[in-house]
């Protein structure tokens, strides 16, 4: 896949356009890629040889790369990673990623190459890892550049931060940003929805036959949203009075 990234580009915390840094990103956080972290959302997803996946907010590529060596062990297995940083991009490539380019996953925009030069070369799955929390503008923008990648009977199997996540930090950092003047919520780079939020955001790819049961996240599947693995319990919040006086530091 052809791009203009530099791949040789020296290594710098120094963060790009977007925002990011790769090192920076693998010095602080690599855990988001660990196999203790990604273990529930890879079995969910299932990689088979052969699957054309694409993986949007691959960051530093680290579980795009081991996605591609499952499917690119049958004839037309293919995984394609997309972010929105080109440092990213970057060092995905040198991590070995084949197939990589830059682009906003809320607009997305496909390079012309090989991978996307037929208009039937879509994707069996649309897989996703501690990255759509971070699509604040247009949530419901994922969705459709989703939509527009997948086959009929195509996937998404995604991973993201939900309703109550970091409400302590949050609620804290938004109750001293009041205090100062600030607007918290134009701060705050993160959209983490509820289940009832998420489902009115994939209302157009919702199955109207299926109720969605609030104790389960939604998974998008054969270009709709319903539920299928229960969302687990979150330690430490053991009580709906605790959760309540925790998140009074989000509201005005």
């Amino acid at each position: 896949m052809s791009t203009d990234i530099n791949t040789n580009a020296t290594h710098s915390d120094q963060p790009d356009a977007s925002g990011w840094s790769a090192s920076l990103y693998n010095k602080s956080v690599p855990f988001v890629y660990s196999p203790a972290f990604t273990a529930p959302v890879l079995e969910l997803l299932a990689a088979q040889p052969g699957e054309r996946i694409i993986d949007f907010g691959c960051g530093s590529g680290e579980v795009t790369l081991e996605l591609q060596k499952i499917v690119s062990s049958a004839s037309g297995g293919v995984v394609v990673g997309v972010d929105f940083s080109e440092s990213m991009i970057a060092q995905a490539k040198r991590n070995g990623v084949q197939h990589a380019f830059v682009s906003d996953i809320q607009a997305l925009k496909l390079p012309k190459n090989e991978i996307f030069s037929q208009a039937d070369q879509k994707f069996d799955t649309v897989f996703s890892n501690a990255a759509l929390h971070w699509c604040k503008r247009d949530p419901s923008g994922v969705l459709e550049s989703a939509k527009r990648v997948l086959k009929p009977g195509g996937r998404i199997v995604a991973e993201m931060g939900g309703f109550m996540n970091c409400i302590g930090v949050r609620g804290a950092l938004y109750r001293a940003l009041r205090s100062r003047g600030y607007d918290p919520v134009s701060r705050d780079p993160w959209y983490f929805p509820s289940m009832e939020d998420y489902v009115k955001v994939g209302s157009d790819f919702r199955d109207s036959e299926n109720d969605v049961d609030d104790a389960r996240p939604p998974v998008a599947g054969k270009g709709r949203i319903h539920a299928d693995t229960p969302i687990p319990h979150a330690a430490g919040y053991a009580t709906t009075d605790r959760l309540s006086r925790m998140a009074s530091g989000l509201r005005a």
